[in-house]
């Protein structure tokens, strides 16, 4: 998609991004940006952190690095990702559950990567 100049969104986004020094995994940043709703930011410092590192986890994802990924590869990320949402997304279900399922579901795929 094209802006008014004619440039790509990503291609924005990408030198906007290029601007920004980059972040430790987990590092909160000095001032508090919000994009669009700052009532969803929690308040608990814990939440907060892991809010953050999935804003950080998104825009590294988003950027170059999406980029660099072989469709092979997207298209076991995309295997893992829907899995992993689908479990995330049962209401009540503990997260060890979870983690033990996609263990399970994940090892053949991660053995079968490590041997190729």
């Amino acid at each position: 998609m094209a802006t008014r100049s004619g440039k790509s969104k990503l291609s924005t986004r990408k030198k906007a991004a290029a601007k920004k020094p980059p972040r430790e995994p987990g590092a909160r940043s000095q001032t508090r940006r919000i994009d669009s709703q700052p009532d969803l930011v929690p308040a608990d410092l814990r939440d907060r952190e892991i809010y953050e590192l999935h804003r950080l986890f998104l825009q590294i994802m988003e950027g170059d690095r999406l980029l660099t990924i072989s469709n092979e590869t997207k298209g076991h990320y995309l295997t893992v990702m829907r899995s992993l949402t689908a479990k995330l997304s049962v209401p009540g279900k503990p997260l060890s559950e979870i983690i033990s399922e996609m263990m399970a579901e994940t090892a053949p795929l991660i053995f079968r990567l490590m041997q190729s």
